[in-house]
């Protein structure tokens, strides 16, 4: 893999992803609500000028909330407008540190980097907007907002 990666956690789990589809780390401070949104998208950001919502990725997956305390990701990529809630940013490594990489099992993850410190998920974008868009339409037909990626 070329480039570098952000290894982040949330709901306890690591998560791998390319720096270059991140755009800034933020701590979380302010934030606004986000009226009748599910909790795992229930508050926005100003960043740049622009409300960007912000999803909890430790609910989202099903896991734990991701940490109050924790780090803002806002996502980089035309037509991206989405920033995550993650409990902290743990390493930025170079992308000759991967050892393989495998197909992963599970949307939203793309594949499972191995490192010498062991594999973590790599997280795809585009299979997490994907994601949270199926879950979004289903929210006028009494769907459950519960482990969406469950």
């Amino acid at each position: 893999m070329t480039g570098r990666i952000l290894i982040f956690e949330a709901g306890g789990e690591r998560i791998t992803l390319p720096l270059e589809q991140v755009a800034e780390v933020q701590e979380f401070t302010s934030s606004f609500p986000l009226p009748l949104a599910p909790p795992f998208l229930g508050r926005a950001i100003s960043a740049n000028g622009c409300l960007i919502p912000v999803l909890d990725m430790g609910m989202f997956l099903g896991r734990e909330p991701s940490a109050p305390s924790g780090r803002i990701l806002v996502m980089a990529g035309d037509g991206v407008n989405l920033a995550l809630q993650v409990d902290r940013v743990t390493d930025i490594v170079k992308g000759n540190a991967v050892i393989r990489e495998k197909p992963a099992a599970e949307e939203p993850f793309s594949g499972v980097l191995e490192f010498a410190f062991g594999e973590v998920p790599l997280l795809s974008p585009g299979q997490l907007l994907r994601l949270l868009e199926q879950t979004l339409a289903g929210c006028g037909r009494d769907e459950s907002f519960e482990n969406p990626a469950g």
